[in-house]
């Protein structure tokens, strides 16, 4: 589901920004297309869920020293069968011989490791090149040899224009026999090479079982922005609007038909057009509070406004933080604001049970949602119980307020865990319960060194809380396998006022440990709806928990969803319809605040939640493979431990109830240190 972009030393801004938004453009929400540093490239198990890496322009040489470590594993990621996109200078790179500017002050050659172009990669192809500098750059015209696209050609013109170029090379192959030998196809050709037998552009190579595409001109570069746009009007002064639209148009769908070559399956257009990219910036987040509890956002503005720094008098206040710096704006700002796109967080507060319209919050409803969480709320006589002195979290008497009544809502956010987890300024001067949220994350984390996957239609949110001192911070880890039966009873439980009753569409939820929620489809496959992430900082004495959640409620894509679940269990159109995020976050924050009393109410024993824990969870009496020993063994999968959380198992051979009597020990798994991987059947440690 992830396709990685190359952004460490070396990689030219330009291309990485144009990359990254061409692809997602392309892609999503099918695809995560996300960034990627070395470290990560070096370290992090990415090749599992890798669809695509890509090494976008910029500069050879940085990326020798700041990738040496990664490319045998980038090389066995696409001999096992992986993607991989080349794009000018990850050309050259991933060549088998680099020859740049050879007899310049500029010269760079020498072999390259990936060789998954047999041969060399020679250039610049025009003349004029420099770094950090246009002149050389040109807009140019290839030739596709469409027979090498194959059933990708539909769509594609034989001859596309104005393609962006500055310093990339041509392919030149170690021998003939190497266009003969099926593992090289060349996909294009500079339509006007300034010498003959150097116009090979773009080539599709054959590595092991995957596939290399390496292009030199910038295919990735959108004709209207910068630095495009000048190059096109130098190369072709005289086109008209219309015919600078039509050479975007051909390039956009020079690069569908280069992720469908590639293997990517990339969504189709909605209604007939090509469906809106997603955004790129941050946008403001919204501080509002529940109409019925009006007062809290006042209360979370004037927290914010203790720490913020002095700044001049036509300033907004600031909070300089860790990670962000996050500038105050009343709500009368908001329109303004909204026309801006900026990479600082701004937030606006809503004031007096005073909430976005819709001009300002699009995609989720907000008085909906609070109407929602407010009946919800009662049904589960939630509003009694914060009434109660002592009850909660030991708030004090009439400070008490429910999960989700108070929140930053952004349409578009770099990540809510991030903003929370990541600010310690902000995290430990924030009151509790606080819930962030947004419609869009553009660097969603997941477990380890995944990315969520965020597209329109998914639920994302972290929720702060701030356990009392008397929690052990032993029963800390049971927090996630809370939130994960909250999340289940509370889908389980919509869906069955959505689909008319208890059953059906509702049991098909699950949980996989440790922190995964599974729907269950057709045939009984096994389909991820969402996971959970559970941060915990201790900062000033106490700990700050945030509970990072993402839930696919009306994508049928990447996986599946909960509108999926709903149109299996025959639901009518009305009732698909009545299928909404302000509906789900709306169940899942009272369910999980229920619990939450509970959990607390017992110091963190999990007892109380464990029956219903296994009741939902996949994995009762699975055998599995454990890999951690030597040789590996079969392994029964009988619970989890209520000491530290730990996945029990036993010897598959054996009697679960008689290990104990015979004095055969649990095989107790970590979360943190183990990988469960249900498809392959097996228990590993991460690579």
């Amino acid at each position: 589901m992830n396709v990685l972009v190359y952004s460490g030393p070396g990689v030219s801004t330009a291309s990485l920004t144009h990359t990254l938004a061409s692809l997602r453009t392309a892609l999503a929400p099918a695809y995560a297309v996300q960034p990627i540093l070395p470290h990560a490239l070096i370290t992090d198990p990415w090749p599992a869920s890798c669809a695509l890496l890509v090494i976008p322009g910029g500069r050879d040489l940085p990326y020798l020293s700041a990738l040496a470590a990664a490319l045998p594993r980038i090389r066995a990621y696409v001999a096992a069968g992986g993607r991989f996109l080349g794009i000018c200078a990850g050309a050259y790179f991933a060549s088998e011989r680099c020859a740049f500017e050879r007899g310049s002050p500029l010269q760079v050659l020498g072999p390259r490791d990936l060789a998954f172009f047999p041969g060399t990669c020679e250039g610049c192809t025009y003349p004029g090149f420099a770094y950090e500098s246009e002149d050389g750059a040109r807009a140019i015209s290839i030739t596709l040899d469409l027979p090498g696209w194959g059933p990708h050609a539909e769509g594609l013109e034989k001859d596309v224009k104005g393609v962006y170029y500055n310093g990339g090379g041509h392919f030149l192959p170690s021998s003939p026999s190497v266009l003969q030998s099926g593992l090289v196809t060349v996909l294009a050709r500079y339509a006007d090479p300034p010498e003959q037998g150097k116009d090979i552009a773009a080539v599709l190579c054959r590595v092991g079982k995957g596939l290399a595409l390496l292009t030199s001109p910038h295919v990735e570069y959108p004709l209207p922005a910068e630095p495009a746009r000048s190059a096109l009007e130098r190369s072709l002064p005289n086109l008209t609007a219309d015919e600078r639209t039509a050479l975007e148009q051909a390039r956009q769908r020079l690069v569908l038909s280069c992720v469908r070559l590639l293997g990517l399956s990339p969504p189709p257009p909605t209604g007939g057009t090509t469906a809106p990219p997603p955004p790129t910036n941050p946008l403001p987040q919204f501080l509002v509070s529940s109409p019925a509890r009006p007062e809290l956002s006042t209360l979370v503005w004037d927290l914010l406004k203790r720490i913020s720094v002095p700044s001049p008098s036509t300033a907004p206040p600031e909070i300089r933080d860790t990670n962000d710096t996050f500038h105050l704006h009343l709500s009368s700002a908001a329109p303004a604001l909204l026309l801006e796109a900026r990479t600082r967080f701004m937030i606006v507060g809503y004031f007096g049970g005073q909430l976005p319209g819709g001009e300002q919050a699009p995609l989720f409803d907000l008085g909906a949602y609070f109407t929602e969480l407010e009946r919800v709320r009662r049904d589960k006589g939630l509003e009694e119980a914060e009434g109660q002195e002592g009850q909660g979290q030991g708030r004090k008497l009439g400070d008490a307020w429910g999960m989700g009544q108070v929140m930053f809502y952004g349409e578009v956010v770099t990540s809510t865990q991030t903003m929370l987890d990541r600010n310690p300024t902000l995290l430990s001067s924030l009151p509790t319960p606080f819930l962030s949220l947004a419609t869009y994350q553009l660097t969603g984390r997941g477990r380890g060194s995944n990315i969520w996957l965020s597209p329109a239609g998914c639920l994302q949110f972290s929720l702060h809380l701030r356990p009392p001192q008397n929690l052990p911070p032993s029963r800390l880890v049971f927090i996630q396998y809370v939130f994960g039966v909250a999340v289940v009873q509370a889908c389980r439980e919509l869906l069955a006022e959505l689909g008319g009753g208890k059953g059906g569409a509702g049991e098909r939820v699950r949980l996989k440990w440790p922190n995964d929620v599974y729907g269950v489809v057709e045939g009984g496959e096994r389909r991820k709806l969402g996971g959970i992430l559970v941060g915990t900082n201790h900062l000033k004495g106490r700990f700050e928990v945030v509970i990072g959640c993402g839930l696919n409620v009306l994508n049928t894509q990447p996986t599946t969803s909960l509108k999926h679940l709903l149109q299996l269990s025959g639901s009518t159109p009305s009732q698909l319809a009545s299928l909404t995020l302000e509906k789900v976050l709306a169940h899942i924050l009272p369910t999980f605040d229920a619990l939450w009393n509970t959990f607390l109410a017992h110091r963190g024993d999990f007892r109380p939640f464990e029956a219903q824990y296994l009741a939902s969870w996949l994995h009762s009496d699975q055998v599995v493979k454990l890999t951690t020993v030597s040789p590996p063994i079969d392994v029964r999968i009988v619970g989890i431990t209520l000491d530290y959380g730990l996945l029990r198992t036993v010897r598959a051979e054996r009697d679960p109830w008689r290990s104990r009597v015979e004095g055969e020990e649990y095989i107790d798994l970590q979360p943190d240190g183990n990988s469960f991987d249900m498809i392959e059947g097996l228990i590993k440690k991460k690579v």
